[in-house]
């Protein structure tokens, strides 16, 4: 007998990071196949998606570890089910799991340091001229307002910062390089 054709597709989700989440009580699922005396075992017959799930005997979809949605969106889990020993008459349930992206990873910087230079006699409003562009990089979705930047240290006060494009401006009095 062959896997049947097209099994159907559920589709879960489960937030990223959660170790032994239920993702899906397939329970009542299994016994309707048990009951037409379908299935007595049941089994993940996708091997990725049996690093990450565990079913239960009760027909819980689990997480065995957190998964990271940095590292993978969603997983296509294959669950096969039949009678003990050799697999015949068998069907399958796929279970698509969506993960849910959480604030889980602090913004990055392109560099460590950032250099610039403005004359001295600058006016307040005056554009510093960076040697590169100031950016960081968020890989979190979750965090829908991007990557907010802000200045601060020594002398910070004395410049202001385009959080939108990471432009400097002198914020202050006219700079003096002997003071």
């Amino acid at each position: 007998d062959k896997l049947n054709e097209s099994p159907e597709t559920l589709e879960y989700t489960v937030t990223e990071n959660l170790e032994g989440a239920v993702v899906a009580n397939l329970s009542s699922l299994i016994q309707e196949h048990k009951r037409k005396g379908a299935v007595s075992a049941h089994l993940i017959a996708s091997n990725e998606a049996r690093d990450k799930f565990i079913l239960t005997d009760s027909g819980l979809l689990m997480t065995t570890n957190g998964l990271d949605y940095e590292e993978k969106d969603s997983y296509m889990v294959t669950i096969v089910m039949g009678r003990k020993g050799i697999l015949r008459g068998k069907q399958a349930i796929q279970v698509k799991v969506h993960v849910i992206d959480e604030n889980d990873n602090s913004p990055t910087f392109e560099q460590h340091v950032y250099q610039g230079h403005i004359p001295e006699n600058s006016n307040v409003g005056t554009k510093v001229i960076l040697a590169r562009k100031i950016t960081a990089v968020d890989p979190d979705i979750s965090d829908k307002n991007g990557v907010k930047l802000e200045l601060h240290g020594k002398d910070s006060d004395k410049f202001k910062l385009n959080p939108a494009n990471g432009d400097v401006y002198l914020a202050t009095d006219k700079l003096d390089r002997e003071e």
